[in-house]
Parts: structure tokens; C-alpha cells; sequence
């Protein structure tokens, strides 16, 4: 039986007596208010954890572990900053750290030893892809870190929508823009009228199972909601078996208009690190940057799409044929006798 939540939540709705005083959902009114949400802060802060047990995770199989978790502290400007900073581990003393800075122009990838809060190496490129930096974390579908977009960017293109039984509003997520376009198409995504039209769940209709839902819901301040925890849940074929991965997620912290200085969004660094700045063509330790360990970094240039040879070649062949025929029509005059 694929797994599902749908059905849970509907079964709490109509048990906790919502269903029966719900105004009728309407595109236009999740648009207005989705624009509203948007627009009611300049930037904001978001701390979340992604938990998982073992047990409902194809991931660990194999492993000792039982239990695993990743705590999120994501931030985003409204002039296009952004900082990711990930940690990570499961209760086998396996750790890791995912920290990621970038604007529109640049983007600053750390790496980190061990435990060190200082990063060991950073590398200042281009954001390339800008999905890279942000995946199923704290946002999921409100951000789409591909189009640098919040949901009421991308709802403004819906002209469609569906209103449940149960007063939801259902629109497809190829018109909301939600994962790869080849997947896009097979997802629904229900959007709650309740809770200022945020999404409450996506469906993907081929395999029969929610990808994301929310349970609960908070107000930050008031009417401005944004999701609590809930569930994220992934079902792949492997080897031709059915490999299921659940997490459940909860938001601790949400700020909106945070103070956010510079120094906020450049990567911790002590003088030992490592930093490798691929549009100067430099690398140095961040503790003496006059003193460049190399010079022969490579820089960094858009790249140009590759040139077709062909017309190259042809001129080369022509020119042959030029001179074979020139060399020819000289034996010629040299083998014939002189008119008598």
C-alpha cells in the first residue's frame, strides 16, 4: 500500500470541525495574500531540524546507525544575499557541515575539518547551479533557489486551480514551478486558505504519495503564518526494490527583518584557512592575504559556446584544391610542345 498522508489529514480536519467553516478557496485571494506574506518582511532567518529513524530510512541500511538529523539556520535579503549553513550527523558520532554563502554575482563554498567552527578551505566562484544551495530545507516549496523565487513570484503564472471537497485550493506544480520540469507535472500541490494560502501539502499523483505535508502550522506575528513541522517522505526504485525515505522537520525559529551586518554573510574563517578566489586568480591563507601561496589559480570566465569547425575546414580544403589546381595546370604547360 503506498504510503500516504493525505488521508491523516483530512480525517484531522473533519475531526477538529474546520472543514465546515471554510470560505470557498479562490485563485485571485491566494494570490493577493501570497504577495501579501511576501511583502511583509525584507528578510528573514529560519532555523529547522530534518530528523529521521533508521528504520524508515533507505539510507542507513547497512549502518549502525538509528537515528540521524540535520539542523538548518537559512537566511535570505531581500537584495539577493543568502547564507545555508548546515549541520549534520546520526547517533554514531558521524558529523558533518554544509555551510554556503552567495548573492546573485558570487558564492562562497566552505569545507570544514572535523569539528572546526573555522572552514579549512573556501572557494569565492560563481553561483553555478544556484539550486546547489539551498534543497529540502526549511523552505522546501516556498523558495525555489533555481529561479530565486518565493511562491508568490511563482503563483502569479497559475491561471488554474482546482477547490477541494475539504475547501483546499489544488494547483499543478508545473504552473508553480515545484522540482525538475520532467517531474513537475506529476505533482499537486494543495495550498491552505486557512493559513494564508501557504502549502500544505504536495502529492505526487503517479506513485500515489504525499512528497511534503504540514501538520501544524504557527503565526509568527499576526497573519503571518509559516509552517511548524511536518513530514517529508521520497519513494525511489533501486535494483528494481522499492526504497522508502521518511523525515519528519520542525521549525524552532523564525525572524523576520533580522539585523544581518557583512560579516554575517562571509564564511567563518581563521588564519589557517584556505582561500581560493577564482575570479582575482589568487590562493593564500585568509591570515596573510598578501602572501599568495600560488598565483596559478585558474580565473574564473563565462564560458563561450564552442565553434563550429567546419567552415574553418572547408576554407583549408578549398585552398588545397587552389594550389593542387595551379600546381596541375603547370605540369600541364610544362608537357606540351610549342605551336609550330
Amino acid at each position: 500500500m503506498p504510503f500516504s498522508f493525505r488521508a491523516i489529514l483530512s480525517t484531522a480536519t473533519i475531526a477538529c470541525g474546520l472543514s465546515s467553516d471554510l470560505h470557498a478557496a479562490d485563485l485571485e485571494e491566494a494570490k493577493r495574500q501570497l504577495v501579501e506574506w511576501q511583502q511583509s518582511f525584507q528578510s528573514i532567518r529560519i532555523k529547522a531540524r530534518i530528523s529521521s529513524e533508521a528504520a524508515t530510512n533507505y539510507v542507513y541500511e547497512g549502518s549502525d546507525a538509528t537515528k540521524g538529523w540535520s539542523d538548518f539556520d537559512w537566511t535570505w535579503e531581500a537584495s539577493g544575499r543568502f547564507r545555508f549553513d548546515e549541520t549534520g550527523g546520526n547517533d554514531t558520532g558521524h558529523s558533518s557541515r554544509n555551510f554556503r554563502v552567495a548573492n546573485l554575482a558570487y558564492h562562497y563554498l566552505s569545507a570544514f575539518d572535523g569539528d572546526s567552527e573555522f572552514a579549512k578551505t573556501v572557494t569565492i566562484q560563481r553561483p553555478s547551479p544556484p539550486g546547489q544551495i539551498v534543497h529540502d530545507g526549511p523552505l522546501w516549496i516556498l523558495w525555489v533557489s533555481g529561479t530565486h523565487s518565493w511562491l508568490s513570484d511563482r503563483i502569479m503564472k497559475v491561471t488554474d486551480a482546482v477547490v477541494t471537497t475539504d475547501g483546499k485550493l489544488q494547483v499543478s506544480g508545473e504552473a508553480l514551478g515545484y522540482a525538475a520540469p520532467s517531474e513537475a507535472s506529476n505533482f499537486d500541490v494543495i495550498l491552505d486558505p486557512q493559513h494564508g494560502y501557504l502549502p500544505l501539502s504536495v502529492h505526487y499523483e503517479q506513485l500515489d504519495y504525499d512528497r511534503y505535508t504540514v501538520d501544524e502550522f504557527q503565526e509568527v506575528q499576526p497573519g503571518f503564518w509559516f509552517p511548524k513541522r511536518g513530514k517529508i517522505f521520497m519513494a525511489v526504485m533501486l535494483e528494481g526494490q522499492r526504497r522508502e525515505f521518511l523525515q519528519s522537520w520542525k521549525v524552532s525559529e523564525v525572524e523576520l527583518d533580522p539585523e544581518l551586518p557583512d560579516s554575517w554573510f562571509v564564511p567563518p574563517m581563521n588564519d589557517d584557512t584556505v582561500v581560493t578566489n577564482q575570479f582575482t586568480g589568487q590562493k593564500y591563507r585568509y591570515g596573510d592575504p598578501d602572501t599568495l601561496i600560488t598565483n596559478e589559480v585558474p580565473r574564473y570566465r563565462p564560458s563561450e559556446p564552442e565553434s563550429n569547425p567546419w567552415p574553418m575546414r572547408l576554407l583549408f580544403v578549398a585552398g588545397l584544391c587552389g594550389v593542387f589546381v595551379l600546381l596541375l595546370r603547370g605540369s600541364i604547360g610544362r608537357k606540351t610542345p610549342p605551336a609550330m
